[in-house]
């Protein structure tokens, strides 16, 4: 990740090659963990401070076990429709 990108890459026997990529927004931080508890790795995004927005909102994406992953907002207590697990989302950003 850089402050401007997300890239995600796929191991295939060694090789790697890019599986996803995303334009960012002020991006700081990543980590993977299991957001939605549908037993996959997501990926949370902590964003900091852009020029418009004194904190730019975090950016939760969700593995849709297809190779693909689907970004959804964050919102307090859910991430897109889902609720969170708050626990694993807490292990996963500690970890």
């Amino acid at each position: 990740m850089t402050s401007s990108k997300l890239s995600v890459l796929r191991n295939t026997n060694g090789r790697f090659s890019l599986a996803f990529s995303a334009p960012l927004s002020s991006g700081l931080a990543v980590a993977a963990g299991d957001v939605n508890g549908d037993g996959r790795q997501d990926l949370y995004v902590m964003r900091a401070k852009s020029t418009t927005s004194p904190n730019a909102p975090d950016q939760v994406y969700l593995n849709s076990g297809t190779g693909f992953l689907v970004y959804l907002p964050v919102h307090p207590a859910r991430v897109g429709s889902r609720p969170v697990d708050w626990m694993s989302l807490a292990e996963m950003l500690t970890s």
